[in-house]
């Protein structure tokens, strides 16, 4: 049979000290109210200093343009000298994420937390500069403690900062007879996928694994042993463009300025609205790629999320052979696979987010293919056997 771990006396404890610590400290524990003009000041500048460090960009997509932080529902919350401000800034779906700023006298230090509840056992937490840069990443276990898999780069707000409201942390069990796998054991397969509704989609598929058990002296656990993450993959030119085939093809003194404009806005009409006449099925391949390129990686960062999970499950060696073992944890392999693919599309959703912005490395695979057509059909032009009108946008000067 398989045994979970009974935490509810120990959840109840520390809902009961929680509690108490709560009213303890309930001096220092403040909700902003339109009443207290302090602290509505205090959120006034925590705002005007959000303001100033946020980095101009072109992406309405980009991670600090997509957080709407709304001062109106921050909370206040003082320790010792320093005050923590808390916002709301970003809610789609399972993701929400929120400004956390210190106050310290005059000196301000803040983050984006972002939150994504993967199932209702695991919440990923990512930690990142106010820009979107990560900083560090963790998950908050079914015990409602918060550990910590990964750190790109020293918190700026310190140690201290942690997700608030979760009560003290306490390390997890350690990890007992996980089996170090074959980096070779982990790979990703293409798995076709959808027409997108745009030029191009790359996502996440399913997940397959193989795993057996070993004792830790007490119980039988499992272990992975290969992973195999499918993926999906499509690209094609939106209906009502054509692909640009250049001179000795469809380029002419007619269309090639407007080919050479479709070429450099990377097939996006400058108005926002629908797609471009002219543009080139590889450039779109080439900004897919990129992103498949980011799959294999994003899975192996999984791991440590998988092994912990896996950690959960444990049988009895008592009345259990080996091989009963792994029946029984083969049942639970369809729960233990949905939770894996779950935190893959979300890894690779954070890896990924940066790359929305107008100049970071898919667009730039973009203008590798486009730009040579671009300089050929200019060069083109000004042949003297040609002498083709000049265009008016100055992408061929």
């Amino acid at each position: 049979m398989l045994k979970i771990k009974n935490y509810a006396s120990w959840a109840k404890a520390l809902a009961l000290f929680t509690m108490l610590l709560s009213a303890a400290c309930q001096k220092h524990d403040y909700a902003l109210q339109s009443s207290e003009t302090v602290f509505t000041k205090d959120v006034a500048s925590v705002a005007q200093w959000y303001n100033s460090q946020l980095i101009p960009s072109t992406a309405d997509t980009g991670f600090a343009s997509l957080n709407k932080p709304d001062w109106s529902k921050t909370t206040v919350k003082q320790v010792s000298d320093t005050r923590t401000f808390t916002t709301p800034a970003y809610t789609n779906g399972t993701v929400r994420r929120e400004v956390v700023i210190n106050l310290t006298g005059e000196v301000y230090a803040g983050v984006v937390k972002q939150y994504n509840k993967t199932d209702k056992y695991f919440t990923v937490v990512r930690t990142y500069s106010i820009n979107g840069k990560p900083i560090e990443e963790g998950y908050i276990n079914a015990t409602n403690n918060y550990h910590v898999t990964k750190t790109w780069q020293k918190n700026p707000m310190g140690s201290t900062l942690r997700v608030m409201g979760i009560g003290d942390e306490s390390p997890e069990p350690p990890l007992q007879c996980w089996i170090v796998m074959d980096p070779s054991a982990i790979i990703i397969k293409d798995a076709g996928g959808p027409v997108p509704e745009g030029y191009g989609v790359t996502s996440t598929g399913p997940i397959d694994f193989t795993m057996d058990v070993c004792s830790d002296g007490t119980n039988w656990k499992p272990y992975i042993t290969s992973i195999t993450g499918h993926y999906y993959s499509t690209s094609r030119l939106m209906p009502g463009t054509t692909e640009v085939t250049g001179p000795g093809g469809n380029t002419n003194s007619s269309n090639y300025c407007q080919q050479m404009d479709d070429l450099n806005n990377l097939g996006s009409n400058p108005s926002g609205i629908g797609a471009t006449t002219w543009y080139m099925l590889s450039a779109i391949i080439a900004h897919e790629n990129f992103h498949i390129g980011r799959l294999l990686p994003s899975l192996k960062e999984c791991i440590p999320f998988f092994k912990s999970m896996m950690n959960t499950y444990s049988v009895p060696l008592t009345g259990n052979s080996q091989a009963s073992a792994l029946a029984t944890f083969t049942s639970y392999k369809p729960l233990m696979k949905a939770a894996m693919e779950r935190y893959w599309n979300i890894q690779q959703a954070n890896d990924s987010m940066a790359d929305e912005d107008w100049n970071a490395g898919p667009r730039q695979a973009e203008r590798a293919v486009v730009f040579p057509m671009i300089t050929t059909i200019c060069s083109f032009s000004k042949a003297p056997a040609q002498n083709w009108p000049v265009c008016p946008s100055g992408v061929c000067p």
